[in-house]
């Protein structure tokens, strides 16, 4: 026999949103909030600064620097 009572939905065990944050409010805090902080802190230090960050330009140069030397690559190829 199974344990399934019909009348009581598997969904309906946590009972009430208050018990699922209860439950789940690390990976609310960790997993979700922490990351849209530090995204929101990063989005507007460059929004203050019109040059961007100090290290921006440095990787920027870098990325283009080796795109560009795969880019010669392959056209001597």
């Amino acid at each position: 026999m199974s344990n399934f009572n019909g009348s009581q939905s598997p969904f309906l065990e946590l009972n009430t949103v208050k018990n699922w944050l209860m439950v789940h409010w690390q990976f609310l805090v960790l997993g979700i909030s922490l990351p849209l902080l530090l995204f929101s802190i990063l989005a507007l230090k460059i929004r203050e600064n019109t040059e961007g960050l100090p290290w921006d330009v440095s990787i920027l140069f870098a990325i283009h620097s080796s795109s560009q030397s795969q880019i010669e690559k392959n056209d001597e190829k």
